[in-house]
Order: C-alpha cells, then sequence, then structure tokens
C-alpha cells in the first residue's frame, strides 16, 4: 500500500482548505462594508439636494410674499385725484378699515396661485403705532406661515380716501 499522502495539485500551497472559507468571509465583509459606504454616500447626495429643493421654495414663497407687499405699496401710496377710487379693491377695504372704529385687526385671506399651492393672508393692524397701519402679509403652506413681509404705513388725509406714506419694512 502506497501510504504517501496525495496533495490537490489545484490549490495553492499558502491555501489549506481551512483558509479558503475564511478567505470566503473577509471578501463577503469586505464587499458589505464598500456597498454601506455605497449607500452612505447616495443618501448623503439625497439629503443635499432634498435640501437644496427646499431652500428653493422658501425663495419661491418669500419672493411671492415681498412681491405682494411690492404691489400693495404701489396701489396704496399712488396719488388719486378728487372723486378718483383707488385701482385696487383691497386698497378701498383698508380705506374702509381705518375708518371703522370698531375694528382694531382684521385678517383677510385666499388662495394666492391659480394652482392652490399656497394661501396669502393680509393682517392689517391700526393698534402697533399711532397713526399709522401695520400690514402683515403671510405665505401659508399646509396650515403653517413660511414666509412673512410687514410694513408700516403713515395715514394722514380724510376719509374716504386716506394717504398712506410708506415708512418701513420690517
Amino acid at each position: 500500500m502506497n501510504t504517501e499522502k496525495k496533495t490537490n495539485k489545484n490549490v495553492s500551497p499558502n491555501l489549506s482548505r481551512d483558509n479558503r472559507g475564511a478567505s470566503m468571509i473577509v471578501v463577503t465583509c469586505v464587499m458589505m462594508v464598500v456597498s454601506i459606504l455605497c449607500l452612505t454616500l447616495v443618501a448623503a447626495a439625497y439629503q443635499m439636494y432634498a435640501g437644496a429643493n427646499d431652500e428653493g421654495r422658501d425663495e419661491i414663497y418669500f419672493r411671492q410674499t415681498l412681491s405682494f407687499s411690492e404691489v400693495l405699496r404701489e396701489n396704496m401710496t399712488e396719488t388719486l385725484l378728487v372723486g378718483e377710487d383707488h385701482s385696487s379693491a383691497l386698497v378701498n377695504y383698508i380705506d374702509s378699515f381705518w375708518a371703522d372704529d370698531s375694528e382694531e385687526t382684521v385678517v383677510l385671506s385666499g388662495t394666492s396661485d391659480k394652482d392652490g399651492l399656497f394661501e396669502m393672508d393680509v393682517t392689517l393692524d391700526k393698534t402697533q403705532a399711532h397713526g399709522c397701519i401695520v400690514i402683515t402679509v403671510n405665505c401659508i403652506v399646509d396650515n403653517e406661515v413660511v414666509a412673512s413681509c410687514k410694513s408700516k404705513y403713515k395715514v394722514s388725509g380724510g376719509g374716504p380716501h386716506y394717504d398712506y406714506e410708506f415708512r418701513e419694512y420690517y
């Protein structure tokens, strides 16, 4: 009988059968670490994109609020001829609000854009500053104020139409 030990010629001399299982576990662990790093990179990229998208929407809301305030400012400070009405129904409402001593604060709301993605509300307040009206324009999304612009006007003259002198945004 031949008692000579047979060796497998296909197996490298440094890698025995016991080491092959351990090598497979190490390779699998390295693949898992690389996969986790790739997923982390994808998640970080998504977070950066989502954050930039949110900031873009906030900028749009702020611009809508500010542009509404600017248009209101132009309409309120326009000079009128005797017997002429303001071109804006909102300014005519503000005139009647200023003349009415029974109300000190009123909130007007409505949808701002054609798609109805957000709402605007306008708060008229004549209690914060003597002889002035403070107008706050808010942009509301999902019942939360996401942008706001406050302006103050000095009121002079007599009804039915008053003269509004813009003072400041704050």
